[in-house]
């Protein structure tokens, strides 16, 4: 079966290698580290096993066996059909979305043809109502997603007011997320160090946040700034 276990190394002895070449009638090969999936295959039943296993009581700032960081629980409600109400677990990425930063609407279209990225796939969804949407009609199948503000920093210029355990106030005190967020690098229309939402402001630009700015909140157009992405997985929750 494919492995889908983040990938770690380790060190083949060069004798050992030898003795395998000698063994095998080839010539001996340089000793290189190795994918421990290479020497230790794990099967996608053992992964989705242990990924079950640690769902049972997670804490939020917890390190999942895919890399991600748990957050915690969160009813979503749709802003536009207060009859959509679910509970999902909600993960965060263990690291920015890759070779950013990008406009907003760059990002969405990166999301979109994401492939196996930690383990899962991409949505593109132009914005939270595009995923409010999904939800409704049961179209969301756990994939990477830009998040809402509420999961980014909790909806308000205070981080911790509606959703404690967002992204933002779990880089605080979480070393899990600790030095995988960017602090700089402002430099014309690229700030990488501010992240996008993907909730939309009154004029339709998105709103961002910088997770080390006194400044928690702020909009910017879809095509001007260019800005990280941290994204997020959710999980529907089967039980209270």
């Amino acid at each position: 079966m494919t492995n889908i276990i983040p990938e770690k190394t380790a060190d083949i002895n060069a004798d050992l290698l030898k003795d395998i070449a000698r063994l095998k009638g080839q010539p001996a090969g340089e000793a290189k580290p190795q994918p421990m999936s290479v020497l230790y295959p794990v099967s996608a039943a053992v992964w989705l096993k242990a990924e079950k296993e640690a769902l049972k009581n997670p804490v939020s700032g917890q390190r999942m066996p895919d890399g991600s960081v748990y957050l915690g629980k969160y009813w979503l409600d749709d802003p536009g059909d207060k009859s959509l109400t679910l509970e999902f677990n909600v993960f965060a990425a263990k690291e920015d979305l890759p070779d950013g930063p990008r406009t907003y609407n760059d990002t969405v279209k990166y999301m979109s043809q994401l492939k196996g990225w930690n383990g899962h796939d991409g949505a593109g969804y132009k914005n939270d109502k595009g995923l409010y949407r999904a939800l409704r009609e049961g179209t969301y199948d756990g994939k990477w997603i830009i998040p809402t503000i509420g999961m980014l920093n909790g909806g308000e210029r205070n981080a911790e007011a509606m959703m404690p355990d967002n992204i933002i106030a779990r880089n605080k005190v979480d070393s899990a997320f600790k030095e995988t967020f960017k602090k700089d690098g402002l430099d014309g229309n690229d700030a990488p160090h501010w992240y996008w939402s993907s909730s939309e402001a009154v004029r339709k630009s998105i709103y961002n946040v910088c997770p080390y700015s006194h400044f928690f909140l702020y909009d910017d157009d879809k095509d001007r700034k260019r800005l990280s992405c941290r994204p997020v997985r959710l999980v529907p929750c089967k039980g209270p």
